[in-house]
């Protein structure tokens, strides 16, 4: 779903920040499922509210949601100077990233660590791709 709506909101910004979206996407979702497979840790035994099959670790709606949400949070502040909506994404994920331990399909070791990895890489490639300049000139 992030990544279709990556592509979506990738119809209105400019070049380098449509790109960036789409490949964070990307990269965190085929890392999120590498390392799925890497640890295999089985998901916890209580009662899932949800359906959920797979492995628990990392959190690939933490990953996914995490991604997305700074990802747009960086580009937003490329471009306005106002705040409230950046706010709003983070309540947004926050939810997003609790239902998974409410619903009892993820541990909250599994969110914390989706949560951390995909901001280590979404802050580590924004470093990468926008190297310190603006693009808001960018077509």
């Amino acid at each position: 779903m992030t990544v279709i709506l990556s592509f979506i909101c990738g119809l209105v910004m400019h070049r380098r920040q449509r790109w960036f979206l789409i490949a964070i996407v990307l990269i965190n979702t085929i890392g999120n499922h590498y390392f799925k497979y890497l640890f295999q840790r089985p998901r916890p035994t209580l009662p899932h509210l949800v359906t959920a099959g797979g492995y628990s670790f990392p959190s690939g709606h933490a990953v996914a949601i995490t991604t997305f949400i700074l990802a747009l949070q960086i580009i937003i502040k490329q471009n306005t100077k106002k705040r409230l909506s950046l706010y709003l994404l983070d309540l947004i994920a926050i939810l997003v990233i609790l239902s998974r331990i409410v619903l009892q399909v993820h541990f909250p070791s599994d969110v914390l660590a989706g949560t951390i990895l995909a901001s280590a890489n979404t802050l580590l490639f924004k470093d990468l791709v926008f190297d310190n300049q603006s693009t808001t000139s960018d077509s």
